[in-house]
């Protein structure tokens, strides 16, 4: 009985050994492990600059690749057909880059990251002249040899570095402009050009010191500061806001004491509240300068201290005026444009509307605003 028992443990012990076995071998022979060795050996040969052996490598990866796996990511291969001076099939490659082409590539399994990559960028990093060489001696047709330079500008550069980017967009924009119907345009508008605009709508809260000038009965305006909000809609620009300026009177204001007649005198100490709701528009505009005009209407009122005359109406004699505005601001846009804020420089300009004193207002400002309103990619 017990060697009955030895006999079948044996066996049992044989079959798995030998089902281990064939698991091991079918792993071995793999598609997943054949192209993590060929990847290995890709690498031991690029680093050895063994380009033709590279190039026996590469095809015989590519054709380890199904509709569901890479052996090569497209990153990996533009690099190796760079360095195999396999133009043509470098150019045909990045031809058939589209947005269809971008959406089914997400769902193709890619090789987990290997040191493969990183070799790859870091070898074109340190040797781009000699690819820029092989390029200008490969003697392509003028609008594939413009591209493939032009992806070298875009892919060999730090991608966090704004020089960088707006050197790329400009290379990418004239690229663009010389060849309009270019079998590269989707790859070079959505890949290499990164230029942002700002979202259509937002909004900024800020404030500002103030001074200016006025006539008629307005107060002399000394200084002051002042609250705005700012409501954005494409290019158009409403503002909201009011100036507390602390200025001085430039009339006598009659106020009674105790049903006793009184004179608070010319140049006596007042404050002067602006209103006003204006809407600007850009008429010159770069990249983190804005020149804009604006219109509106607004108001004026002037308050007096009446705390220093206890027991007297002087508080009552302000009087409220309604104004039309006319005005201009300069926007300094902060590094990251309207994604931080600006600096604003502006000049208004307040008339009182009609069946009122005539009176005019000249008021300066600076200001900082924040401004909430994002960017959107630009193509």
């Amino acid at each position: 009985m017990k060697q009955k028992l030895f006999f079948i443990g044996m066996l049992i012990l044989f079959s798995t050994a030998t089902a281990f076995a064939q698991i091991e071998k079918e792993i071995d022979q793999s598609k997943s492990e054949q192209i993590r060795r060929g990847r290995e050996y890709l690498l031991e040969k690029f680093l050895d600059r063994d380009y033709e052996k590279v190039k026996e490598i590469k095809d015989y990866l590519l054709g380890l690749e199904t509709d569901d796996y890479k052996a090569l990511a497209l990153f990996e291969l533009w690099h190796v057909l760079f360095w195999t001076q396999e133009f043509d099939a470098l150019t045909e490659s990045f031809r058939q880059v589209d947005s269809a082409f971008a959406a089914n590539q997400e769902k193709i399994v890619i090789p987990p990251r290997d040191q493969l990559r990183e070799q790859l960028y870091r070898r074109s990093v340190e040797d781009e002249h000699l690819l820029r060489f092989n390029l200008q001696e490969a003697h392509l047709p003028a609008e594939d040899e413009a591209f493939l330079n032009l992806y070298l500008d875009w892919d060999l550069k730090p991608i966090n570095n704004p020089e960088n980017t707006e050197k790329c967009n400009e290379l990418a924009d004239k690229f663009l402009a010389q060849y309009p119907n270019s079998d590269y345009e989707w790859f070079v508008r959505h890949m290499i050009r990164k230029v942002f605009v700002d979202k259509k709508r937002g909004w900024g809260m800020g404030m500002d010191l103030c001074s200016g000038l006025s006539t008629g009965t307005f107060a002399r305006p000394i200084g002051g500061i002042g609250l705005s909000l700012d409501f954005f809609y494409g290019k158009f620009d409403f503002m909201l806001g009011y100036e507390v300026v602390f200025g001085k009177t430039v009339v006598d204001v009659p106020y009674t004491i105790n049903s006793v007649p009184e004179i608070y005198p010319k140049g006596s100490h007042s404050n002067t509240i602006v209103w006003y709701a204006d809407l600007a528009y850009p008429v010159w505009e770069k990249k983190r300068l804005r020149l804009a005009p604006f219109v509106g209407i607004g108001g004026v009122s002037e308050s007096y201290p009446d705390d220093k005359v206890p027991g007297s109406d002087l508080k009552n004699q302000g009087e409220y005026r309604w104004t039309g505005n006319a005005g201009l601001c300069l926007d300094i846009k902060g590094r990251l444009a309207y994604d931080v804020g600006m600096t604003r420089f502006k000049y208004m300009f307040s008339m009182t509307m009609p069946n009122a004193p005539i009176s005019t207002m000249h008021t300066f400002s600076i200001g900082w605003t924040y401004v909430f309103r994002g960017k959107e990619r630009a193509y």
